[in-house]
C-alpha cells in the first residue's frame, strides 16, 4: 500500500492567505505538536501567526514573526507524511500541485 501524504505549499503559510488547505494543514500541524487549540479554518489570521510565533520560539527561533522560513518549514512538516513544496526540500513539489 501506498503512503498517504498531505501536500503542504510554503508559499500558502502567509498571513491573510485564506480557504488554504496548505494552513489548513498548519493548523493541524501546531495543533499536535504543541496544543495550540486552533480552528482548523484554513485562513492564516492572528491566532494562527500567534500560534507559528510560540513554535518558532520553543524551538529557538530569535527572530520568531510568525511566518516559517525554509529551513522552519522542513523542521515543522516532517517527510512523510508531509510533502513539501517550496523551501529546502522543492524537489518534492514536482509531485503534486494541490492545496
Amino acid at each position: 500500500m501506498r503512503p498517504t501524504y498531505v501536500t503542504v505549499h510554503l508559499s500558502k503559510l502567509r498571513f491573510d492567505q485564506r480557504n488554504s488547505d496548505s494552513v489548513r494543514a498548519l493548523q493541524e500541524r501546531l495543533n499536535a505538536v504543541m496544543a495550540a487549540n486552533l480552528p482548523v479554518t484554513g485562513n492564516y489570521l492572528k491566532r494562527t501567526s500567534d500560534a507559528v510565533e510560540r513554535w518558532q520560539r520553543s524551538n529557538g527561533v530569535d527572530a520568531a514573526d510568525g511566518l516559517l522560513d525554509p529551513d522552519q518549514f522542513v523542521k515543522l512538516f516532517p517527510s512523510p507524511p508531509y510533502r513539501r513544496v517550496g523551501g529546502d526540500d522543492a524537489s518534492q513539489g514536482a509531485l503534486s500541485n494541490a492545496g
